[in-house]
């Protein structure tokens, strides 16, 4: 059933500028074809999550959102996930997000860093909680999440919820450890991408 809902989907200007330049026309380009995590369905894949006051519903469910009318359908709840805000394919079709905590109302975002999880696109259901995402030991927040195509490596953009100040930061995360290696920061195009479209990324 299509509802209107709160949606993580339009990432911060800031995160998606970053990695639209780094790999323009080639996010969330999604298309169905086999996965061993799951069937990946054919449309543009987001993250639920509102402020806690009563006005948004299946917050951290995975959900498919149709780009010619904005309608929104759940696919599922990872469990023990409280906010999406990055989701990337990789080369094989396994689907990765990082996570938020809860954000209470007022919109007060309290200090915390994000989760890297492995999620069953067809379902919603975690196939893995991989776990927090570190920079050496220290664990940092993640805003958006993009897959490089060809090399098959998980970029992150670094968010400003961990409370260090190191919003804007680009690190490549290891897949299977969530440990991040910083790259740098980029410098941004005011020609970035913007787009969100469906087809397969190559």
């Amino acid at each position: 059933m299509n509802k209107t809902l709160p949606c993580n989907c339009a990432r911060s200007s800031r995160s998606h500028k970053i990695l639209a330049s780094l790999f323009a026309g080639s996010m969330l380009l999604l298309a169905p074809h086999p996965s061993a995590a799951g069937t990946i369905l054919d449309g543009m894949y987001g993250g639920l999550g509102g402020h806690q006051n009563g006005d948004s519903s299946n917050d951290g469910s995975l959900a498919m959102i149709d780009p010619t009318t904005g309608a929104v359908t759940v696919i599922g709840h990872p469990s023990g996930v409280s906010r999406l805000s990055g989701l990337a394919f990789d080369l094989t079709g396994n689907l990765y997000g990082a996570t938020q905590g809860s954000f209470p109302f007022p919109p007060v975002t309290p200090p915390g860093a994000s989760d890297l999880v492995q999620i069953d696109p067809s379902t919603g259901a975690l196939i893995s909680a991989i776990g927090l995402i570190m920079d050496g030991t220290t664990p940092i927040n993640i805003s958006d999440l993009s897959v490089q195509p060809g090399t098959g490596i998980l970029y992150g953009v670094r968010g400003p919820n961990d409370g260090l100040n190191g919003q804007g930061l680009l690190y490549t995360i290891n897949k299977l450890t969530g440990a991040a290696t910083l790259v740098g920061a980029p410098a941004l195009s005011s020609t970035a991408s913007h787009s969100r479209r469906t087809g397969r990324s190559t």
